[in-house]
């Protein structure tokens, strides 16, 4: 650390680069991190100030910092978390992510998808004008799947507001939240691991937030009470939802969805082992399809994403992720579907033409009621024949 501060040049690329291994290496991770946890400035400084050519030392640096938000964890590494992101390292590395290299952003991203965990940075990340730069991560082919990932988790966590943020549950409801994914400390927490195999229900009554559809979900949210912070989030969280979908996150997490394909536009072949230029990794995609999933489902709570998503025909490409793998995809995806099964009826015959299951498609099926027509009553006649004689003596016959 002090040879990055005062050396030569040459000494601070070197002395990052002993930094960014001793960070990666879990055997000497726990103990190098306290240390660093002190000094912290140092890195974000380095990134943030030197200038664009120093892409070596800078993306070092930001490998140091990303592993240091990876080893975090409980509420010290969550002071810890809000500290870093005070302390300047939020702007460094959307600076970053702005004039780096693509090697570069991706441990820009991944500092910023675990600064975006907590509910006290959202707005100095709003205020920095992050949404754009990750958007743009998210959308760059040649950025690694692992740091488009890392840029969509990002997002995915400033369209949700966190448990602790929400209106006031039973304890049931609280335990439906968040677990931690992720490859190389890489995949930030899950707020959606629950809802596995989500289906639209006839009734709320006695069910937890798991089991409620979206928009039930919501209803139930809006409805419990609310303190004044907790307000404060909600609102909070609407203004920051309506910056992605104008910022285009919508669409972004659309095209993400969409298989790779070469520079003829032909699909490419699924990569195993080791990676390769031509096609990403499984198990990269896999995260990244899960963040889009879990923003789209945020975002497509407002009308205006939902109409993005069936304008960008993103529905079969949704669809598709029911054979995915992964228990938290298709719960994703679950939600998503549910949702739409809600909606108008375009967006129905989407997801029929994407090959939905039927449970979401039935809302086709259902009879459309016609209007009621006055119906005669049946003793009407019966009463005729009892009315007593009339005054001229001639009773009814």
């Amino acid at each position: 650390m002090q040879i990055l501060q005062d050396g030569t040049p040459t000494g601070r690329v070197a002395a990052s680069k002993a930094l960014k291994n001793l960070a990666l290496t879990v055997e000497s991770r726990q103990k190098f991190m306290k240390e660093v946890e002190y000094s912290y400035q140092l890195l974000v400084d380095t990134i943030g100030n030197e200038p664009a050519s120093e892409v070596i030392l800078r993306e070092n640096c930001a490998t140091v910092l990303q592993a240091f938000c990876a080893s975090t964890s409980g509420p010290e590494g969550l002071e810890a978390r809000v500290a870093l992101g005070k302390g300047g390292a939020i702007e460094a590395c959307i600076q970053l992510m702005l004039d780096g290299p693509d090697t570069a952003r991706v441990p820009a991203a991944g500092v910023l998808q675990y600064l975006a965990q907590s509910e006290n940075l959202k707005p100095r990340m709003m205020a920095a004008g992050i949404v754009k730069p990750l958007a743009a991560v998210v959308d760059r082919d040649s950025v690694d799947m692992w740091g488009r990932a890392y840029a969509a988790g990002a997002l995915r966590w400033l369209s949700m507001t966190h448990a602790n943020m929400r209106p006031n549950m039973s304890s049931a409801d609280a335990s439906d939240e968040t677990t931690t994914t992720g490859r190389k400390g890489g995949g930030g927490g899950d707020d959606d691991a629950d809802d596995e195999d989500e289906v639209p229900s006839s009734s709320s009554a006695g069910m937890s937030l798991a089991q409620l559809t979206p928009k039930a979900r919501l209803r139930k949210l809006r409805g419990a009470p609310m303190d004044t912070a907790q307000g404060a989030a909600l609102d909070e969280m609407k203004r920051r939802t309506k910056a992605l979908i104008e910022a285009d996150c919508v669409k972004v997490m659309c095209r993400l969805l969409q298989p790779p394909k070469d520079e003829s536009g032909m699909p490419i072949a699924k990569a195993v082992g080791k990676k390769k230029k031509t096609a990403p990794r499984e198990a990269d995609r896999e995260l990244a399809l899960t963040h889009a999933t879990g923003a789209l489902r945020h975002l497509m709570l407002e009308p205006s994403g939902m109409r993005q998503v069936l304008e960008m025909n993103g529905v079969p490409h949704i669809a598709a992720l029911l054979e995915s793998p992964s228990t938290q995809l298709r719960a994703n995806v679950h939600a998503i579907l549910a949702l739409m099964s809600s909606s108008e009826k375009p967006f129905v015959n989407a997801m029929r033409n994407a090959g939905a299951p039927d449970h979401y498609t039935n809302l086709l099926e259902l009879p459309v009621p016609k209007p009621s027509t006055p119906q005669a009553d049946p003793m009407a006649f019966t009463q005729q024949l009892n009315r007593p004689a009339s005054s001229s003596g001639r009773g009814m016959t």
